[in-house]
């Protein structure tokens, strides 16, 4: 059987096949995985190297052409590389939670919006939060059911406003995820999953309390102008925090409970990022915020 000089890479991405220095055949799967190939039909290689070959359906279809030993093999191996690729798959963003509601603009929101299509999420993407109500994935989900995912990406003040005002109503039926800049300096919020989770309001209010100049802070949340074009170091670690806490929620993971504690700051100028621990509290009684 002829050696391949270099790997092969199978249809599709799937994996890649290989031979080591005992001359025999590993198949390197799209995970990482190394396997043995074991007993493979003389000539496979060959059949792996045929254009046709990745689509099983169309060699099955060829009923005038003779399937060989070799081209079964490399067709079963196809198949099998196929079917650990989309196990995994799954696995990083199963099927039950890929509804996921993106409001915002700008290139941050471009780069998550671009990779949750990548993993097969069912995207609804809103310029502003305004245009929740005329949707269906959000005025249609379930009180309390929680398998869609919200994420709130700002760049100015105003743009936060409605996530205090209407902060209960998203968390009564959705998994809510907050991130903005503020100048320079970028925000992922604690993930809201319930009443009990810090919210939008109880995040300000606790940096707030934490500031040394609060006075200063609030005033600054409240004009706070629309931020400059994030720099690319800015745009990839808001966008990796995002895609973090997304992924510990698709997958139920244990450390989703610290991401729904923890508040993360970027400070680009120094190159610094840190976690701050905010914890949710029960809202006093009394009318609505927003209300008179």
């Amino acid at each position: 059987m002829p050696i391949p000089s270099h790997a092969l890479t199978l249809p599709g991405n799937v994996g890649h096949v290989y031979s080591i220095a005992d001359g025999s055949f590993v198949l390197r799967t799209a995970a990482g995985q190394f396997l043995t190939i074991d007993d493979p039909a003389p000539g496979f290689v060959d059949a792996l190297r045929a254009p046709a070959l990745g689509i099983a359906a169309e060699i099955a279809a060829e009923s005038a052409r003779e399937i060989t030993p070799e081209t079964d093999f490399a067709q079963r191996l196809i198949l099998e590389a196929r079917a650990r690729h989309d196990t995994a798959a799954e696995a990083r963003w199963p099927a039950s939670r890929r509804g996921v509601i993106l409001v915002g603009e700008g290139l941050i929101v471009d780069a998550v919006a671009q990779a949750l299509r990548d993993w097969g999420c069912e995207l609804t993407l809103l310029p502003k939060a305004d245009a929740l109500d005329d949707d269906p994935a959000f005025r249609d989900a379930p009180d309390k059911a929680h398998d869609t995912l919200l994420i709130s990406y700002a760049d100015s003040a105003v743009e936060r406003r409605a996530w205090s005002t209407r902060g209960q109503g998203f968390t009564d039926r959705l998994a809510w995820l907050r991130a903005y800049r503020e100048g320079e300096v970028c925000f992922v919020d604690p993930l809201t999953v319930g009443a009990h989770d810090a919210d939008a309001h109880q995040v300000l209010r606790r940096r707030v309390a934490a500031s040394l100049s609060p006075t200063a802070l609030t005033r600054w949340a409240e004009i706070g102008p629309r931020s400059p074009v994030p720099d690319t170091y800015s745009r990839a670690m808001v966008v990796s925090r995002i895609l973090t806490v997304a992924l510990a929620w698709a997958q139920q993971r244990d450390d989703v409970t610290v991401f729904r504690r923890t508040l993360w700051k970027l400070v680009p100028l120094t190159g610094r990022a840190t976690e701050h621990p905010v914890l949710g509290y029960p809202q006093p009684y009394g009318p609505p915020r927003g209300t008179v």
